[in-house]
């Protein structure tokens, strides 16, 4: 008789215990949350699918828990590259989706939270952009952006430009350096200029400073960047920011 894999065998415990069972989301939240993320992302197809199952309910059922997992994934230096990776997009995907009606649901759900939740998120997003993980400052790059163009309409983050900055400034950790400068730029490039003009000035010298202390950037880094003190104009800006402001305006609106 052939013994299970570890990942399956977690699986099927999952399975046993269905949304709506205290010890499905236990078994979440335990360490095993860990063997979910790379059974999402193994070859086994049937194993992802499952996985895939009951992240969404858990998302559904406990999104505060669930939210709590991925970060707890996505800082842990002892985890996988690839699976560090994967909580950090799957956080994007908690702000952030393809359709302006969905983003628009997303972000409402997301100024739900209490303050100290999302500001324990946020802070511990910024902490990964000095981490020696490739594929973490990657995520959370993108992640830090979406964030903010949820946030800062509201006159929320309002030293998001300054922590970064300071990132871009430094000289011992070169992973914080470029990932500051990055996660800058896809700032820019989310949150419509009419919102950072007052960080304009900081923001221009901070690209001056990451022209001379980053080796190697991406054109549409520097672009954004660029863009958000009008010194550069339509093409570079992300289509997903022309009207969103207006959007998000209206999300905090509604809930006044």
């Amino acid at each position: 008789m052939l013994a299970c894999s570890p990942l399956p065998a977690i699986l099927l415990v999952l399975h046993l215990h269905p949304r709506g069972d205290p010890l499905h989301t236990a078994i979440i939240m335990a360490d095993n949350f860990t063997n979910v993320l790379r059974a999402n992302l193994g070859e086994d197809r049937n194993a992802a699918q499952l996985a895939e199952k009951h992240l969404k309910e858990f998302e559904e059922k406990n999104f505060q828990g669930y939210l709590a997992a991925l970060c707890t994934e996505l800082v842990g230096e002892d985890r996988p590259d690839n699976v560090r990776q994967l909580a950090g997009l799957m956080l994007k995907h908690t702000v952030d989706a393809k359709s302006d009606a969905e983003s628009e649901r997303l972000a409402k759900r997301w100024l739900s939270l209490p303050e100290p939740v999302r500001g324990k998120i946020r802070e511990m997003s910024l902490a990964v952009l000095a981490s020696p993980s490739k594929g973490a400052r990657s995520a959370v790059t993108n992640l830090v952006a979406k964030i903010a163009a949820i946030e800062v309409p509201q006159g929320q983050w309002t030293n998001l430009v300054d922590l970064l900055v300071r990132g871009i400034g430094q000289t011992e950790n070169q992973h914080l350096r470029q990932a500051s400068f990055e996660a800058l730029g896809y700032v820019c490039e989310e949150v419509d200029p009419e919102f950072l003009k007052e960080k304009s000035n900081t923001i221009l010298n901070a690209i001056a400073v990451g022209f001379n202390k980053t080796e190697q950037v991406r054109g549409d880094i520097q672009a954004g960047c660029a863009h958000s003190n009008g010194m550069m104009a339509g093409p570079y800006r992300s289509s997903r920011c022309r009207g969103r402001p207006a959007q998000l305006s209206r999300v905090r609106q509604e809930e006044l």
